[in-house]
């Protein structure tokens, strides 16, 4: 029974496609996925306005320089659940690294080739960074 249910769940991330006349997938798709912050941290106010939609507005130039468009960014989610523990925290009071390279490089990296500038992800990234670096002995601050 176990076996069957990891293979269930290895098939259900793996996303199999069944091709047929009503199948809409194109072949060499790609779909782009933009995360934004908008924990509590983010209400504080920079001299652009507010860090969210500072963040917002950037992710919007990034996508744009791709010629992506898209409608507006709101969250139908709640911003905060008191048993809440985000993966980031989870990996970092676990001591493992996180997969902030995989969130946050990436959005850097396509930033700089179009020549726009994400502080606050160069921020949160560099912050993270040395939390990792700090969890791998690196350095000490006692």
């Amino acid at each position: 029974m176990r076996v069957l249910a990891v293979a269930m769940l290895v098939l259900a991330f793996a996303g199999p496609v069944i091709p047929g006349s009503g199948n809409k997938m194109q072949s060499g798709a790609t779909v782009v996925s933009i995360y934004i912050d908008n924990s509590f941290s983010m209400e504080g106010t920079s001299r652009d306005g507010s860090q969210l939609e500072v963040a917002r507005q950037k992710a919007r130039e990034v996508a744009a320089a791709y010629g992506i468009s898209y409608g507006p960014l709101e969250n139908t989610r709640p911003r905060w659940l008191e048993r809440a523990r985000f993966s980031t925290l989870q990996d970092l009071e676990a001591k493992r690294h996180t997969e902030i390279d995989m969130f946050c490089k990436v959005l850097m990296e396509k930033a700089a080739a179009k020549g726009l500038e994400v502080p606050f992800a160069e921020y949160t990234y560099h912050a993270i960074k040395a939390l990792e670096e700090k969890n791998d002995g690196k350095f000490d601050y006692q």
